[in-house]
């Protein structure tokens, strides 16, 4: 699957699916303010572009995506 080059994948939030409108670079972790998931940024853009491809995509709890990848 071949995801949009604008796509915000660091801007949304995997948890919750809200988007910030401005993230700096600088800024190194995610935070929420919708619903306080606190990521990675790097982490977070990871999360949200391989979930892209997947058909049933659906922002799900922090922890539930949390286990995925920490065992």
């Amino acid at each position: 699957m071949i995801v949009n080059r604008w796509f915000p994948s660091s801007k949304t939030c995997s948890n919750c699916g809200t988007v910030k409108e401005s993230l700096l670079l600088s800024e190194r972790v995610f935070n929420c303010e919708h619903c306080n998931f606190r990521c990675d940024r790097d982490l977070i853009r990871a999360l949200n572009l391989a979930m892209a491809g997947s058909e049933s995509y659906a922002p799900r709890s922090a922890n539930a995506r949390i286990s995925l990848w920490t065992g």
